[in-house]
């Protein structure tokens, strides 16, 4: 009963509240805590959605590292919650909260597997299968079928009797968006098994940046037939062993390699360690060197070091990251970028650093940060130059001279968004001399009615 009560008891802003930073770091296209509430809640067939907050769960929950489902999954899951609800009183766990999404899914396919195959019904040791028209067939022999679906179609024709997105038969059907940017592989194994390999994402030129498919993020998915990425074990005998599929994986990784896109992914999550092959491409691009470095082979690359030394983001970030400290052969690169030279500052040596000043102190912005985050106090050094930005002295008056910064407002006064921020940050008052200014823009007039005058500012026209 108390399980019961928990689940009545889900409610969208407690959940937000509770899991939304986890929510919103699931999947990189979907970062609204609210919609990504509204998909899970629509997973949940029950008038009372008694179950989404173990779907927010579950969604946020990896297993060996993988998703157990993604919000284009909603078909899928929504489905294996109705088929529990309608035989849960016949099982020995009715407990939902003591199954993860993939132990759930095991047990009601189970159920209905055992309702519905007959007592004489034995697994047929090979399959053959209709190729659609509109497939692209790579190798159909003995061993199984090899195919590339180039409509919806034949997508749900190659994958009838799977979970895959890409099989759907409805409105949900997510073929077209993966298909746009890369092929999908389907192999139809002799044992009646069903894969789907997708390698990601390609640049693709003619690919019009305005559509918004072009902002969906894709990345390397091989499926099993109930949509669960394949183990690691099986994808290596694929890669190097299968007769068929090993060829596949080596004009793909061809591919990839030569495109130099998505190498350090597919290094760190298909082969699992280093890709000797493609080193010295990863070896050319100093962020990528950098990742790979980090999370491929777990500590310093000395062969790379050369290029990433000569970027300055890069090299900052290979010090903090792999070097876990200072990189003196890099410090003279990264001294000559404000930004780099900055975190440096903060993050590696956590004091002043004198050889990146004269550069950091000619932009007002970083010279501002630098002055509140690293020496703590006033830099006068950098002051004449801070003061040539409306925002940057603004913020050096709230968080450094924490006080009124005479000198500037003459130049803060000239910038809407500058000035209100000084009147509530700094003044905390109106500040009559700026309001012909700030009423100027319509979104800083009502911000300084809002924060500043805390009531209606008529002479702006808000009430």
């Amino acid at each position: 009963m108390r399980a019961r009560e928990f689940l009545l008891e889900y409610k969208r802003d407690e959940t937000a509240k509770r899991l939304g930073n986890k929510l919103v770091t699931v999947e990189p296209n979907h970062t609204d805590v609210n919609e990504i509430l509204a998909q899970l809640e629509a997973m949940d067939p029950t008038p009372n959605k008694k179950y989404t907050q173990w779907i927010a769960n579950q969604y946020i929950t990896k297993i060996d590292g993988h998703l157990q489902f993604r919000l284009e999954d909603a078909p899928q899951v929504r489905q294996t919650l109705q088929r529990f609800e309608q035989i849960k009183r016949n099982l020995p766990q009715k407990d939902i909260n003591k199954y993860t999404y993939y132990a759930l899914e095991d047990t009601v396919d189970s159920a209905f597997e055992v309702e519905l195959q007959q007592p004489d019904q034995k697994p047929q040791a090979q399959q053959t299968y209709e190729v659609p028209e509109d497939a692209t067939v790579l190798y159909n022999g003995p061993l199984g079928l090899l195919t590339v679906p180039r409509t919806p179609e034949a997508s749900c024709e190659l994958g009838k009797g799977t979970s895959w997105c890409t099989a759907r038969t409805d409105d949900k059907n997510m073929f077209g968006v993966y298909n746009i940017k890369s092929e999908l592989y389907i192999w139809h194994d002799k044992s009646g098994k069903k894969y789907q390999f997708y390698f990601g994402a390609k640049y693709n030129e003619d690919v019009d940046s305005d559509d918004p498919l072009d902002d969906f993020e894709t990345d390397i998915q091989f499926m099993d037939q109930k949509n669960r990425p394949i183990d690691k074990k099986t994808i290596n005998y694929f890669r190097t062993e299968h007769p068929v599929l090993k060829k596949m994986f080596a004009q793909k990784e061809a591919e990839i390699i030569k495109i130099g896109e998505r190498v350090v992914h597919y290094a760190r999550h298909v082969i699992g360690g280093r890709w000797h092959e493609a080193e010295p491409v990863i070896a050319r691009n100093p962020e990528e060197a950098v990742w790979y470095a980090k999370d491929v082979i777990g500590g310093g690359w000395p062969e790379a070091e050369p290029v990433i030394m000569k970027d300055p983001e890069a090299a900052y970030i290979y010090a903090e990251v792999v070097i876990k400290g200072r990189w003196p052969e890099a410090e003279p690169v990264i001294a000559q970028s404000p930004g780099p030279a900055l975190k440096y500052a903060l993050h590696i040596i956590q004091d002043r650093w004198p050889a990146a000043e004269p550069v950091i102190v000619k932009y007002p912005r970083y010279a501002y940060l630098y002055a509140e985050n690293v020496i703590k106090g006033r830099w006068p050094k950098a002051e004449p130059v801070i003061i040539k930005d409306p925002e940057a002295a603004a913020d050096y008056a709230r968080d450094v001279i924490k006080d009124r910064w005479p000198k500037a407002e003459p130049v803060i006064i000239k910038d809407p968004e500058a000035a209100a921020d000084y009147a509530r940050d700094v003044i905390k008052d109106r500040w009559p001399e700026a309001e012909p200014v700030i009423m100027k823009d319509s979104t800083f007039a009502y911000r300084y009615a809002r924060d500043v005058i805390k009531g209606p500012w008529p002479e702006a026209g808000i009430k």
